[in-house]
């Protein structure tokens, strides 16, 4: 027999999910972790919890269904909509997960929208301009 994870790394939590070659469920785990919020203009995460959470999900239902890891068809992610970590030239994070609640750029997603077509952008990109 044969599985599949369906990884959801979310806004405020990350969930691991195990099914058979048949879609039958088997299990999940999920590990919660908190939205940075020192202002109601700022939404971030620590990219370390995020990433730590994937790893934990994923071996909890390996480890609780007794699945061999050879029996693995595939592992598929889904993520929170788009974020940003800033990085350097050598790959080291500058920021936080900076997630897609974050309102701290409204003012230019507002010009922008207004200058620069603001729609056009969204159906060339499939993202909406907003803050």
């Amino acid at each position: 027999m044969k599985y599949m994870i369906g990884v959801d790394i979310g806004t405020t939590s990350t969930k691991s999910v195990l099914y058979d070659e048949n879609g039958t469920f088997i299990m999940k785990h999920q590990i919660g972790y908190d939205l940075l919020t020192p202002n109601v203009d700022v939404s971030e995460e620590n990219p370390d919890e995020l990433f730590d959470a994937v790893l934990m999900t994923i071996k909890y239902v390996m480890r609780e269904s007794n699945v061999n890891k050879d029996d693995i068809k595939f592992v598929s992610f889904s993520a929170q909509m788009h974020s940003l970590i800033a990085m350097d030239q050598q790959h080291q994070r500058l920021t936080n997960n900076i997630t897609w609640a974050d309102n701290r750029a409204a003012k230019y997603a507002t010009v922008i929208n207004e200058v620069h077509d603001g729609n056009a952008i969204y159906q060339r990109t499939g993202t909406p301009i907003h803050p």
